[in-house]
């Protein structure tokens, strides 16, 4: 553990973790990732609330189906990357508490070293407390400035809860349009 490991370690961390690695290919895939949900959104909210205004028994139990097939299959992608990148978050806390821990036993190898009489190499080990400390700091201030986001949305668990509420009333509108119209009752 020298300093310059420490230096070396915490250029690359900077560079490829998180919304610092490729900060413009993340701006298009959040570019992307709305203007595909904002379609979807409003093709299922046209098609459930359309099927409530409008009921028709016209519309066979199978295209319902698939219907709801469908915004389950499109909805899943958005979750399964949100949930993916709140991991990714939640990776800084575990570097930085490794880090930590990297702090104080450089601190308690330096208070040994001196008691030894070491003194430059207690100087090296005060120098690698000093710096696993600041690196620590800028790794949770860069986190906080620029964490994995979806939809421009930071990622957490509440984002993944939204987007299930809303796919969770689409599909109770559907539902209760097969219901209604007596299409379970064809297949029981």
């Amino acid at each position: 553990r020298s300093a310059s490991d420490i230096h070396a370690w915490a250029a690359m961390r900077q560079v490829l973790t998180g919304g610092n690695f490729g900060p413009t290919i993340h701006r298009k895939i959040q570019f992307y990732g709305v203007i595909a949900m904002s379609v979807f959104v409003s093709l299922a909210s046209v098609q459930a609330l359309g099927s409530l205004v409008v009921p028709s028994e016209k519309i066979e139990l199978a295209e319902r189906i698939y219907n709801m097939f469908r915004m389950v299959a499109c909805i899943s992608p958005v979750i399964v990357q949100t949930v993916l990148a709140y991991t990714i978050n939640k990776y800084t806390g575990y570097a930085e508490e490794a880090l930590y821990r990297g702090q104080r036993s450089a601190k308690g190898r330096c208070i040994e070293y001196r008691r030894m009489g070491m003194d430059a190499r207690a100087l090296e080990m005060h120098d690698v407390h000093d710096l696993l400390g600041a690196v620590g700091a800028e790794i949770r201030a860069s986190e906080d400035a620029g964490p994995m986001r979806v939809l421009w949305l930071v990622a957490t668990p509440e984002v993944v809860t939204l987007i299930l509420s809303f796919v969770s009333a689409l599909l109770a509108l559907e539902f209760r349009q097969i219901v209604l119209t007596g299409g379970l009752d064809s297949v029981l």
